[in-house]
């Protein structure tokens, strides 16, 4: 009898832990329970706006969106200048507001200018059976496409600046601009093909691909870096110009003033000679500045950079830009220098020199 009742009793508690259980969700978590059935019905799909595509000043397109792939028709050519696009990473995904798996501009005007060229993200609302199977398309948001950039360049002329540098296995750079700072050709060598980043996006696991584009990192000739903004590299003889407007803005000199090649002259005890002279044992007579720019001709500038004196050929070597970033819409420019008095106390301890002057001004 004591299994009996011991047995009914089990029973009975059970029953109420069911009928509890029961009761807790179809009468107070039924109202939950409602919402989660609803909202695993509908399934929110985001849409990727197209991305905005680059043009040249004469209509030609420099970027192709095909497959949703990131296609660049002119490869190397334009490489440094449009740069790649990627995955978005931690950082860019609150940088450029995306979400996770968005593809975002890397380098060059892909990265600068990706605000205007990702566009909108559009989304859909679909409905589904208990099984799966969509039953409609509940409602829909179109994505608002990027916007599209004209930029100033000219393929055709950088193409021909590219195919320079490329058939003379140049590492350098070649700019072209109008006088008011439009760029026409920005090529860089050695280069890099843009279309590779694409493809990793695309073809996960591309073991050729990726070994290439490993590659671009180790590779000693650099193939990434943008020689045209980056580099730093003294300017030659085309200083002359600052140096020859200094000291006509400063009265140093007139368009008729004429200076001796004497083919060479010391200072401190060094020599500085005048290229003319060092190579043919020549030299151009009197020289006024017109002639002297025509020739380069050093011994006038030695001396006409004497009279004038550094701290003057500094700062109109600043008011010509030197020693500032231009701002141009790429990363990674570099300010240059303009040497001078003080430049060398700070950074080398040392005094400024009549010939530092010399070299300065030519």
């Amino acid at each position: 009898m004591k299994v009996i009742y011991f047995s009914w009793a089990l029973l009975v508690t059970i029953s109420f832990i069911l009928l509890g259980q029961a009761f807790r969700l179809q009468v107070i978590q039924g109202k939950e329970q409602d919402l989660r059935a609803e909202q695993n019905r509908f399934r929110i799909r985001s849409l990727e706006a197209p991305r905005g595509n680059f043009h040249d000043r004469n209509g030609t397109q420099l970027t192709v969106n095909e497959a949703d792939m990131r296609s660049y028709p002119f490869g190397e050519e334009l490489a440094h200048v449009l740069g790649y696009v990627g995955e978005a990473n931690e950082e860019e995904l609150m940088l450029f507001g995306v979400d996770m798996g968005r593809v975002v501009g890397k380098m060059g005007l892909e990265r600068d200018q990706n605000a205007l060229l990702q566009g909108v993200e559009g989304g859909v609302v679909e409905e589904f059976s208990a099984a799966g199977e969509k039953v409609r398309t509940f409602s829909k948001k179109e994505p608002i496409p990027g916007r599209n950039i004209q930029l100033t360049l000219d393929q055709k002329l950088q193409h021909a600046a590219y195919e320079a540098l490329k058939e003379g296995s140049y590492r350098g750079a070649v700019l072209a601009g109008t006088v008011d700072g439009k760029i026409l050709a920005m090529a860089i060598h050695p280069s890099f093909d843009s279309n590779a980043f694409s493809k990793l996006i695309l073809e996960e696991g591309d073991l050729e691909t990726e070994a290439y584009v490993s590659s671009l990192f180790e590779n000693k000739s650099k193939p990434m870096f943008n020689r045209a903004i980056s580099g730093l590299y003294p300017p030659a003889s085309t200083f002359k110009i600052v140096t020859s407007i200094a000291a006509l803005e400063q009265g140093t000199i007139t368009s008729e003033t004429q200076i001796e090649d004497t083919g060479q002259i010391s200072a401190g005890g060094s020599i500085f000679g005048n290229w003319y002279y060092s190579q043919y044992g020549a030299t151009d007579g009197m020289v006024n500045v017109a002639k002297a720019l025509q020739r380069s001709n050093d011994i006038f500038f030695y001396k006409v950079g004497g009279e004038v004196g550094i701290d003057k050929i500094a700062e109109w070597a600043r008011v010509f830009g030197l020693g500032s970033p231009t701002g141009i819409a790429l990363a990674g420019e570099e300010k240059g220098l303009v040497p001078d008095k003080q430049w060398k106390q700070e950074v080398l301890g040392e005094d400024w020199y009549l010939g530092d002057t010399y070299i300065t001004s030519i």
